[in-house]
């Protein structure tokens, strides 16, 4: 059996190499953010984390059209449990992976 790129979900498969093009400036900062050596794995994690929200989207849409808005006490319970600060950063009162 042969394996094709369509085999590996998102986070799987062997490393590829790609080209991506930036700002100058974008990728200067880029560097000096997390070094020339970590510029592979910081892109990989927040490509991986958008895809993997895209499919979340998909499927909260897909939900709402079949079934309608969710109920405010859902949104509400949510909310509590995935409770953000002002940066976007999980509080740590919320964060399971905090101890």
């Amino acid at each position: 059996m042969t394996t094709t790129e369509d085999d590996y979900a998102v986070g799987t498969g062997p490393a590829t190499v790609i080209s991506v093009s930036m700002p100058k400036g974008t990728a200067t900062a880029l560097r000096n953010h997390v070094g020339k050596r970590g510029i592979s794995a910081f892109v990989t994690e927040l490509v991986e984390d958008e895809l993997r929200a895209a499919v979340i989207d998909e499927v909260v849409a897909s939900h709402v059209r079949e079934h309608g808005p969710f109920p405010q006490d859902v949104i509400d319970h949510v909310d509590a449990d995935f409770d953000f600060d002002q940066t976007g950063d999980r509080t740590e009162s919320h964060d399971r992976r905090a101890s």
